[in-house]
């Protein structure tokens, strides 16, 4: 997992869920990827680079190689097509980059200026590119489309978010699908749908919601539900099952997690088992794990969906705050 100050470690997800001592350190904007046993580090605005390690240990001896991607372009998300091409969107940049994972360097760009805003004060067209998802040959590219406001990009008041549809095989835009909500902030790929979480404008807690996407035809199949669901702003989910999903919600003194029905679009309790939402929520297949940032021991809390009962954690790691988990697949296992 990450973990915040610019520090790098690892844990055990056996039956003691312990927390590695050995660390690295990389730059303190970052987030974490696995394709296999393989680690990608994103170091974001300011180092703007991808740093491979062949795990399961985290340790300057294991690191295989640190590229590059440019000057403040904000690195937001990796997808993996396959065991050697991946494709890497750029908040601060129309580029979307095609990277040899094996090699750790560009081999293909695919500019989706065209889907950026340019009215008013906007000096250029940036589409503001943000999750990606690769199923099958295709990737879903989700764009934010804000304006540049003088560097604080701000939603627009009519148009919403984007969804870009790339063909993994020859680089090329297919199609597009819009969105009619604004501010997209997250996307899971549940049974041959997409589920798009969107913020809207964080001075409203009305405006936000998930919408249903159905992959084979490009069509959005409209909200499944609304923020004011939650009474407060969304901001993250993770889906464990069609009926099944955990959203995170900003109320006044937490960021709480709920559970919430993707199937019929109700909300359900707040999970007491979590104080504090402080990063990612990562479903395994088995296990959802989230950073917490709990009064006592803060660190990663792994629960069972099955009944919403703590398994392990808090994973701490000192004085550091998790904000980023992935999980590691050990092939030899």
């Amino acid at each position: 997992g990450r973990i915040g100050y610019g520090s790098l470690f690892s844990y055990a997800t056996d039956t003691t869920y312990t927390g590695n001592v050995n660390s690295v350190t990389i730059f303190k904007d970052n987030s974490i990827f696995t394709r296999n046993s393989s680690i990608y580090v994103v170091e974001g605005t300011g180092a703007d680079n991808i740093i491979r390690f062949d795990g399961p240990e985290i340790s300057n001896t294991t690191k295989v190689y640190s590229a590059n991607l440019g000057t403040s372009v904000e690195i937001h998300d990796i997808s993996f097509s396959d065991n050697s091409k991946a494709f890497i969107t750029r908040y601060f940049d129309s580029v979307l980059v095609v990277f040899d994972i094996q090699q750790g360097k560009i081999i293909d760009s695919i500019n989706l200026s065209h889907y950026g805003l340019k009215t008013g004060a906007d000096t250029m067209r940036i589409p503001y590119m943000h999750k990606s998802i690769c199923i099958d040959n295709k990737l879903f590219v989700l764009l934010k489309r804000l304006h540049s406001n003088q560097g604080n990009p701000v939603p627009d008041t009519a148009i919403g978010g984007l969804v870009v549809v790339v063909s993994t095989d020859n680089n090329s835009v297919l199609d597009t699908i819009s969105l009619v909500m604004k501010n997209p902030s997250a996307m899971e790929y549940f049974d041959g749908y997409l589920y798009i979480l969107s913020a809207g404008l964080l001075s409203s807690t009305t405006d936000g919601g998930i919408e249903k996407i159905d992959i084979s035809t490009y069509t959005n199949l409209g909200s499944i539900c609304s923020e004011s669901l939650f009474g407060g702003n969304i901001s993250d989910f993770v889906l464990v099952s069609q009926t099944k999903g955990y959203i995170r919600v900003s109320l006044q003194t937490q960021e709480a997690l709920f559970e919430f029905n993707p199937l019929t679009g109700t909300a359900g309790n707040q999970l007491p088992v979590i104080e504090n939402v402080c990063g990612d929520i990562v479903f395994d297949g088995l296990y959802v794990y989230v950073c917490d940032n709990r009064a006592v021991n803060p660190g990663i809390v792994i629960f069972d969906p099955n009944d919403n009962n703590m398994v392990g954690g808090p994973i701490s790691f000192g004085t550091g705050l998790p904000v980023s988990v992935a999980i590691v697949k050990l092939l030899n296992k």
